[in-house]
């Protein structure tokens, strides 16, 4: 079911970028539609993935430091869920209420995150092992699928809708003509290939030989930049609208390029330290912990201020 999921989105995603679908990505009146989706995907994704077995696993949170790395990302997307949920019933009761369902993707990925640091097995537990002898998650894999995509739409949506300000956006209404539908599919599509190469680089195993591997981790990595470069565009695109600058958010979003460009690279980082076996199985865990944490957190937290303005 999980593969029919992803080659039904990889088909979705070439059909959008030859114009046959999402022609009007920015259209607000649908974007609670987030929710069912995402929670489909991934709580179909983790009865596949977790067995009841795994799932109930009680896990070794004798040590404090152990137990504090388990709860600091529940108790972080679940208080942004939180706060989160409470700005957009504010918003809604607001004058623009219509801009209020900007918060949907955000509050989805806070969701997303939730529900799979409460679920995932940890080190206690593992559903498979990658090439290198390491427990691996693919459940971490789809999350990231899911959450990284909705952090691009979240992007995209406070670009296309800030410019929509603009008095020059009346010039290239036409979703054919304006390059930044363009950069945001291209950011989806960097995204889907970046975790499910990624995956698969991880996942392979041939007897004596990385090179499989090797290969494949280089196309996620080349996905990776391919994303990165269209989501720094598109914030590009913003910085300059002469809109923008004149109510003094240029800086900010150049801000957000910054931390895209730092915070992201960490994820790689992290999979190298742990492919060349120089960091513990915990160690892993806890830096994709902290990677998440900063990405989903600074960056969203920025967001809100843009929503805001």
């Amino acid at each position: 079911m999980l593969i029919g999921i992803y080659t039904a989105w990889l088909a979705y995603l070439i059909m959008a970028k030859y114009r046959r679908t999402m022609l009007a990505p920015a259209s607000l009146d649908n974007l609670w539609m987030c929710w069912p989706v995402s929670l489909t995907i991934f709580l179909s994704a983790r009865h596949e993935l977790l067995p009841l077995s795994q799932a109930d696993i009680e896990r070794d949170l004798g040590d404090p430091f152990k137990a504090l790395v388990y709860a600091m990302p529940i108790a972080g997307f679940g208080l942004l869920l939180l706060s989160e949920t409470a700005v957009w019933l504010f918003g809604y009761l607001g004058p623009r209420r219509r801009f209020a369902s900007l918060r949907h993707p955000v509050m989805s990925v806070h969701a997303i995150s939730l529900l799979f640091y409460i679920s995932e097995p940890g080190a206690e537990a593992c559903v498979m092992f990658d090439a290198f002898g390491r427990p691996l998650h693919p459940l971490r894999y789809v999350m990231w699928t899911i959450s990284v995509s909705a952090m691009c739409f979240a992007i995209y949506l406070v670009v296309e809708n800030l410019l929509k300000e603009g008095k020059q956006y009346e010039e290239q209404r036409s979703y054919k003509a304006t390059p930044l539908r363009n950069r945001f599919i291209d950011s989806l599509l960097g995204c889907y290939g970046t975790f499910v190469l990624g995956f698969l680089g991880s996942s392979i195993r041939m007897e004596g030989t990385y090179v499989p591997n090797a290969v494949f981790f280089t196309a996620s990595t080349a996905s990776f930049y391919r994303m990165v470069w269209q989501l720094s565009e598109m914030l590009h695109i913003a910085s300059n609208d002469p809109a923008v600058r004149r109510i003094g958010l240029s800086a900010q979003f150049v801000a957000i390029r910054i931390v895209v460009f730092i915070v992201w690279h960490s994820f790689p980082v992290v999979w190298l330290l742990g492919a060349f076996d120089l960091i513990t199985v915990f160690g892993e865990h806890m830096g994709y912990c902290m990677c998440d944490i900063c990405a989903k957190y600074l960056l969203l937290f920025v967001y809100v201020s843009h929503v805001n303005a």
